[in-house]
């Protein structure tokens, strides 16, 4: 395990109890859990918040992560760090008018000074009205994202926009073999998969409709800046692959595993009822017992 503390190799002078990271996509930071031996000689070394730690191990690598919070107890030092400084959850009113997607992001990275990245998306997407209601830049554009069929992840400071449909139509980056006995997987279906969901506000109104789906139900959004019916069509078919894509998670444990990356696509095979195309939604590795875990998301494909 190879741990730089604001630049600075500093494994080799440090002793780690516990060591946790945890990817994240949806609006959420990716975090680190990290305790250490030698509280005092922490003390002295001051740490701050929004310091840069990042950990390495078996080829999985955090990334820069900021200090968030860090406490002292029992003669150890244990410290939170996420893969955004404080100040990106400011919260404020902000309004966009006539703004693309990709303008809406740049302008929020340079409010928070971070950079940005858009994958799978058409960046050119306008919006006639978009208002953040007194919310942070993370919680703002993770509801543009859900709008526009994408995920935010937010890593190494920066905010990264990745389509649904573009990550699931990548190739697999492993592919893993589960039966029913299977130790460390469990299979969860969690409510009732959407038919159609409708877009309906005073100037746009459009439905989404998932083929694949017989019996379900239609869900109505009406708080959505839909300024036409082609927007809304578009807001449909983004939230409701949200939606139903939420219906089917697969949690895996396992040796420690860096493909175990949030957003990455992986195929399963064995039992019927998990075997297809998956893309990992969450991911937590313990890099001190050297085991993973992961929360994978069926690929929806028949959103129309």
């Amino acid at each position: 395990m190879t741990i730089t503390y604001n630049g600075a190799d500093i494994t080799g002078i440090t002793q780690v109890n516990q060591c946790l990271y945890r990817e994240s996509s949806g609006g959420k930071c990716d975090s680190l859990d990290i305790e250490f031996d030698n509280a005092q000689g922490w003390i002295r070394w001051k740490p701050t918040t929004d310091d840069v730690i990042s950990a390495e191990h078996m080829g999985c690598k955090t990334g820069k992560m900021y200090v968030r919070n860090f406490v002292t107890e029992d003669g150890k030092m244990r410290m939170i760090a996420t893969s955004l400084p404080s100040h990106s959850q400011n919260e404020v009113y902000r309004s966009y008018k006539d703004k693309t997607t990709e303008e809406i992001m740049r302008a929020c990275a340079m409010e928070t000074g971070f950079d940005y990245a858009l994958y799978g998306i058409d960046g050119g997407s306008m919006w006639k009205y978009a208002e953040s209601r007194k919310e942070g830049c993370v919680a703002f554009l993770n509801r543009i994202a859900r709008m526009e069929g994408a995920v935010l992840k937010c890593v190494g400071g920066r905010y990264a926009m990745i389509g649904l449909k573009w990550a699931q139509e990548r190739t697999a980056q492993q592919t893993i073999e589960i039966w029913p006995d299977t130790p460390g997987c469990v299979h969860k279906l969690i409510g009732k998969k959407l038919k159609e969901l409708t877009v309906s506000t005073a100037n746009g109104n459009n439905r989404a409709e998932d083929t694949s789906v017989n019996d379900g139900e239609n869900k109505v959004v009406t708080d959505v800046p839909a300024r036409d019916d082609i927007q809304a069509g578009r807001i449909a078919r983004g939230l409701l692959m949200h939606e139903n894509r939420d219906y089917e998670v697969l949690e895996i444990e396992s040796v420690m595993n860096a493909g175990f990356a949030s957003m990455c696509r992986i195929d399963i095979t064995g039992s019927e009822d998990t075997a297809g195309e998956w893309i990992v939604d969450e991911a937590e590795h313990d890099f001190v017992n050297g085991t993973s875990r992961a929360w994978l998301k069926r690929c929806i494909h028949h959103v129309r």
